[in-house]
């Protein structure tokens, strides 16, 4: 194969990627737009909301319909009793910032086909660090619920308009 024709065949697989990366449209990031940090947000998500447990989250969260650029906002959070230094609570945060920004896309496909806007908190419960694997399982889990819950249709009554 001459250099010209491996150069054309490398150009088609790049514009193919960039093609199809576009027809999906969700990126694997966690901008400070998609995470939590209000003080009053916050603070409204915890005095109204939904919530459901599945080991190691406790996770609490509540729909708009205001926004309709289908986001989802995002905190983590955990005890500082069972963690007590600030080394091992930003390691927590990092594996569930990690597992998340991987597996958030059909959450935000989700909210963009109905018009929705969630404020998530994920509150991990566990005593210690758990392996980045399970972590990662048990995320797909509970955002495997979390879509389900939104498409529900008595949901409805959730939803503040």
């Amino acid at each position: 194969m001459r250099k010209t024709q491996f150069c054309q065949i490398w150009a088609k697989l790049c514009l193919f990627l960039q093609i199809e990366n576009h027809l999906f449209n969700v990126r694997h990031t966690l901008h400070k737009q998609e995470r939590l940090h209000s003080r009053k947000e916050i603070d409204l998500l915890f005095q109204d909301n939904t919530s459901f447990f599945i080991y190691p989250f406790k996770v609490l969260f509540k729909t708009h319909t205001d926004s309709s650029d289908g986001v989802a906002t995002i905190l983590f959070t955990m005890s500082h009793k069972k963690f007590k230094h600030a080394v091992q609570r930003n390691a927590v945060k990092r594996h569930l910032k990690e597992s998340y920004r991987l597996q958030k896309k059909s959450l935000i496909t989700l909210l963009k086909d109905k018009n929705l806007h969630v404020k998530v908190a994920m509150i991990y419960i566990a005593d210690g660090l758990l392996p980045h694997q399970e972590i990662e399982t048990r995320m797909k889990i509970a955002l495997k619920r979390l879509c389900k819950a939104i498409e529900q249709e008595n949901f409805n009554n959730f939803v503040v308009q």
